[in-house]
């Protein structure tokens, strides 16, 4: 089947690394994915929505994350596909660096241009969520984030902080 095609853009809000911009933006089906890969920055994934009137468009969750060896951080770019509607998860992976096991921690899920935590897990209380996310967004194994019923208003940038 090869891998999704589609034509990309820079986009206006991509936060930039060191001149290089790292925001993508699904415009057609035309060139191969794989050839616009870029540096993201860390912990960051990029989650790509066809519109509805795209339908033969993928929603493309890419992530990177950064090797932090303090915190147990590794680095295992990923693509993931889905269309609308379907669900994605946003993966962040803790381990402890001396125990292996995972420590206590606060996990924050930000979406770049949203001033706030778009979803926040601390330890056995409920989770908040933005309103935009709720009943859609909840945490996948210890820090991962999973969106259900994904739409095209959650294009965009996502970080992970543990």
């Amino acid at each position: 089947m090869g891998p999704p095609r589609g034509l990309w853009r820079k986009s206006p809000s991509a936060p930039e690394l060191g001149g290089v911009s790292a925001g993508l933006t699904v415009l057609s089906e035309k060139v191969p994915l794989s050839l616009a890969f870029c540096p993201l920055w860390p912990l960051a994934s990029l989650l790509v929505v066809c519109a509805p009137e795209m339908e033969r468009g993928p929603v493309t969750c890419t992530q990177a994350q950064t090797v932090r060896g303090a915190h147990g951080l590794r680095e295992e770019p990923e693509f993931v596909t889905a269309r609308a509607g379907e669900s994605v998860v946003l993966r962040c992976d803790v381990i402890h660096p001396v125990t292996g096991q995972p420590p206590p921690y606060v996990v924050e899920w930000f979406k770049f241009g949203v001033p706030i935590p778009i979803f926040i897990k601390f330890g056995y209380y409920p989770p908040h969520v933005d309103p935009e996310y709720a009943g859609r967004a909840s945490l996948h194994d210890k820090a991962s984030l999973r969106l259900e019923q994904v739409r095209s208003e959650d294009q965009g940038w996502y970080e992970c902080k543990v």
